[in-house]
């Protein structure tokens, strides 16, 4: 487990980052996890409030659930690719799944990654370096 420091590192990058799932407690602990590690998290619950806080945010990355009453997130992928503000933002699929044809589903559906839930620290930390490395070369 890592030191709480560790977990409350400044990071050189804060992200703009939107957490969307429908489980109101999963959004919200990662949303906290993801402000402790100095980002600027944003939660939406449904896809109507992700398109909307996405269109004025414009994240650099979204996390959005794959399964959610109202709009799945393979549809919510589609509706956020077709805005030209986020055509830079990354967007990671979460899911509970994590067999070989999910991921391959994720990935053909244009997602930029796939994260299994519960997400582990390492994965996600890499994830972040990853995002915050893409947006310094970018001009």
């Amino acid at each position: 487990m890592p030191e709480p420091a560790a977990i409350a590192q400044p990071v050189a990058t804060p992200l703009r980052i939107v957490v969307v799932d429908d489980n109101r407690d999963s959004a919200d602990t990662l949303a906290v996890l993801l402000q402790m590690k100095g980002h600027a998290p944003r939660v939406a619950y449904r896809a109507d409030e992700a398109l909307a806080l996405a269109r004025d945010f414009v994240p650099h990355l979204m996390l959005v659930d794959l399964t959610m009453p109202d709009v799945d997130g393979f549809t919510l992928l589609y509706e956020l690719r077709a805005i030209d503000a986020l055509r830079d933002t990354t967007c990671v699929a979460l899911s509970g799944h994590a067999r070989a044809s999910d991921l391959a589903r994720t990935e053909r559906a244009g997602f930029d990654d796939h994260l299994v839930k519960p997400v582990e620290m390492v994965v996600l930390d890499a994830l972040l370096e990853r995002v915050a490395h893409r947006i310094q070369r970018t001009p």
